[in-house]
């Protein structure tokens, strides 16, 4: 499972305007990893049962975003690199950056998201819902922790363990 904040720049007034800046959208992304329970997301994930379907709403206490993340000091690994959004219109010109080191959730607390539908009570369950790895067409990925590009080899390497990862989570 992936965690995806989309964000839009602070000098637009809505994400239809931010697609027609060239970096007008940035999306910070996190995977999860399945170790001991996360206590950061009970109150979240308590609230799932309440928006099972599209249009339900639910009223909780606020979270502030940084309890849901890994700890600042963990944050200063990444890669980043120029994609698309990974939902349709999978609009390009997104800012992306991937961290390394992952949330980590209970087994439980994950498959409480895929109790979640698309649609009414008869739709398709958010689960196996990933986009499959793109081509890199000429796209730069730089890795934080070095002030090069990383190589065509590594960049290949890195998405194939990344699609590795995500679909072994699903069996």
């Amino acid at each position: 499972m992936e965690l995806h904040i989309v964000h839009i720049r602070e000098d637009v007034s809505d994400i239809t305007e931010a697609k027609k800046i060239a970096d007008g959208m940035a999306v910070l992304a996190f995977f999860i990893k399945v170790e001991e329970e996360n206590k950061n997301y009970a109150t979240l994930i308590n609230e799932l049962e309440n928006i099972k379907y599209k249009g339900q709403t639910a009223q909780m206490e606020a979270l502030p975003l940084s309890s849901l993340l890994p700890p600042e000091e963990d944050l200063g690994r990444y890669y980043r690199y120029e994609g698309s959004l990974t939902t349709p219109d999978c609009h390009e010109g997104v800012i992306w950056t991937v961290f390394e080191k992952p949330i980590e959730l209970s087994i439980s607390q994950i498959s409480q998201f895929s109790t979640i539908h698309f649609d009414g009570k008869n739709s398709t369950s958010m689960a196996e819902n990933f986009r499959p790895a793109q081509f890199l067409n000429g796209r730069k990925v730089y890795w934080s922790s070095a002030s090069i590009l990383l190589p065509t080899a590594k960049v290949l390497m890195l998405v194939l363990m990344l699609t590795y990862i995500l679909s072994s989570l699903f069996q």
